[in-house]
């Protein structure tokens, strides 16, 4: 996965599964958790149909003849045809609170922005619905 035709920024999958059948035309990938996170930090790749480009290894997959495929080097990669933009909402999963380290730390359902925290939207309570303290 590339960001443009020449590969600027470039990121190499770990790990898929096919969700397609055995042999066919199309293969569709279910990206793994890591890779999803690790191409969401990189802010220059998939953010659109004009920063998403693949490039692929010589022999990554076979045609049902046993015939390898052929390679698409970084410096040619090919744009996507179909992009569809990330509209899901990051969601907080596990809040801690230390008090002897002086430390909140939020975890999210997905890779977040921290230079757009805004700690006016955080709200510590003494219970899940009920009178609160902002901090």
């Amino acid at each position: 996965l590339q960001d443009n035709a020449n590969g600027t920024t470039v990121y190499t999958l770990t790990g898929a599964a096919s969700t397609s059948l055995t042999v066919a035309t199309v293969q569709t990938l279910m990206l793994t958790g890591f890779d999803r996170n690790a191409i969401d930090a990189l802010v220059t790749i998939a953010r659109s149909r004009s920063s998403t480009f693949i490039s692929l290894a010589a022999g990554f997959i076979q045609d049902a003849s046993n015939n390898p495929s052929v390679a698409i080097p970084l410096s040619s990669g090919v744009q996507a045809a179909y992009f569809v933009v990330d509209g899901v909402n990051p969601s907080l999963l596990s809040p801690s609170l230390d008090m002897n380290a002086n430390t909140l730390t939020l975890e999210f359902s997905k890779v977040i922005d921290a230079t757009t925290l805004a700690v006016q939207g955080i709200t510590i309570q003494s219970q899940a619905s009920a009178n609160s303290s902002t901090l």
